[in-house]
């Protein structure tokens, strides 16, 4: 996992644990969907690193 990766599955953790200490509403729902974006872009950073070829020493 690169540190990019972690920094994100942290993001995701801290929007999820403060989502779930707030009554249903708009400013929960946004944490939720703020955890849910950094997902997304957590798992497109997984597909496109494993799609990059190794680069080559010359």
């Amino acid at each position: 996992m690169t540190r990019e990766q972690e920094i994100s599955a942290e993001c995701v953790r801290e929007a999820r644990k403060q989502a779930a200490l707030l009554p249903p509403g708009p400013i929960r729902d946004a944490l939720l969907e703020k955890a849910r974006q950094y997902e997304m872009a957590s798992q497109t950073n997984l597909h496109h690193d494993a799609e990059e070829p190794p680069l080559r020493s010359r």
